[in-house]
């Protein structure tokens, strides 16, 4: 579970990102962090993965695996498919790539893939982290509508039982996870 309390937070020499915001996902919850850009939303993802401090307020975590989907790919452009995929997870279950699409391309090297196909990528590094808390953000750029819900599926089937923090600006998108909204 997460309780955030009261938090406040801002960038040096920018203006107050979020102020007195509280919120709290409970094991298994899937919310969906809606707002326009700039509100916060990626600022309270790193917040809750411990990349950032509030300036005020308390974060209460006590997930044990957080397996991100960062809003950049943050991919090894050195690495394959596969050991991108592969990069701080334990091992490897096909399935999850295989459900993705991506079988045919775990030789390749993540500079000739699109940018959906990395997404795909990204998504299934974060499925195979099997964590507890799954968050991500903006997962869906760049896919097409097939894609979309091939990954929608593959969350369904490699997350059970895990909360989520899904970041989209789409609320079909949000909508097909099961996710509430809490605005920002």
């Amino acid at each position: 579970m997460i309780r955030i309390s009261d938090i406040t937070f801002s960038y040096k020499n920018s203006p107050r990102i979020l102020k007195d915001f509280s919120m709290s996902l409970d094991n298994g919850e899937r919310i969906n962090l809606s707002g326009p850009s700039g509100s916060g939303k990626t600022t309270l993802l790193r917040l809750i993965m411990g990349l950032e401090r509030p300036e005020k307020g308390e974060i209460f975590n006590d997930f044990n695996r957080i397996a991100p989907v960062f809003q950049e790919d943050r991919l090894v452009k050195s690495l394959s498919v596969k050991e991108n995929i592969m990069f701080g997870n334990r091992g490897f279950i096909k399935e999850i790539p295989s459900s993705l699409g991506l079988d045919d391309l775990l030789e390749k090297n993540i500079t000739e893939l699109s940018g959906g196909e990395l997404r795909r990528v990204c998504l299934a590094r974060a499925l195979m982290h099997e964590g507890d808390l799954l968050i991500m953000d903006e997962p869906f750029n760049g896919m097409d509508e097939e894609n979309i819900l091939k990954a929608a599926e593959a969350i369904e089937k490699f997350s059970k039982g895990s909360a989520l923090i899904l970041v989209t600006h789409h609320p079909k998108q949000a909508m097909i996870l099961g996710c509430r909204e809490i605005k920002l």
